[in-house]
């Protein structure tokens, strides 16, 4: 994601370690939650779910007052998953085609 075009968000904060990460003022601002909050439907343990609730209400020990101007984006954990398998796929061919090219035909 290229964090530098907002878009029409006045700001993005990408991966924020709290809440106290993300301003309280009249701007919009899209919360790019990392991979350690991952969204997963219909379920009681969902990371993202709770991230965002708690970066909703709160800016570090303070209420937030402004918290029509968030919008949240989590990676889907499903999707997660298909990433990372990618990822390995591509990693195993690269090294495989590594290893021919330096070991000869």
């Amino acid at each position: 994601m290229e964090v530098r075009n907002t878009g029409e968000f006045s700001r993005v904060h990408p991966f924020p370690q709290s809440s106290q990460d993300i301003l309280d003022d009249y701007d919009s601002k899209l919360v790019v939650l990392g991979i350690d909050y991952p969204y997963v439907k219909d379920s009681p343990e969902n990371k993202a779910e709770t991230a965002a609730k708690t970066m909703w209400e709160t800016r570090g020990n303070a209420q937030r007052y402004c918290r029509n101007t968030l919008v949240f984006l989590a990676v889907d954990k499903t999707r997660l998953q298909d990433l990372d398998d990618a990822v390995c796929t591509y990693l195993a061919w690269e090294s495989i085609i590594k290893d021919k090219r330096a070991f000869g035909p």
